[in-house]
């Protein structure tokens, strides 16, 4: 499975895609990075500005579904359907 982040257009910052990739299910059906032995590694980061940029939200699109992230004026992440 890839995540697709779409940024929004702008005149001075044309969209673009970023594409990510992610991990294969394991065995049992549980993605790897949830699985027991994952969960006590130190989660890998990434810097909210690298998603964002200058923007107000980023599009993340999800196997079917497309999410919004977006910062509010209080720098506070919310995440929408």
């Amino acid at each position: 499975m890839t995540i697709r982040l779409f940024r929004p257009q702008s005149p001075h910052n044309p969209a673009e895609s970023l594409t990510m990739p992610t991990t294969t299910p394991a065995a049992s059906r549980r993605p790897e990075h949830l699985q027991k032995s994952a969960l006590s590694q130190i989660p890998r980061t990434i810097d909210v500005r690298s998603l964002l940029g200058n923007d107000p939200f980023v599009m993340i699109e999800h196997g079917d579904c497309r999410y919004i992230l977006r910062m509010t004026r209080n720098n506070k992440l919310i995440l929408t359907k």
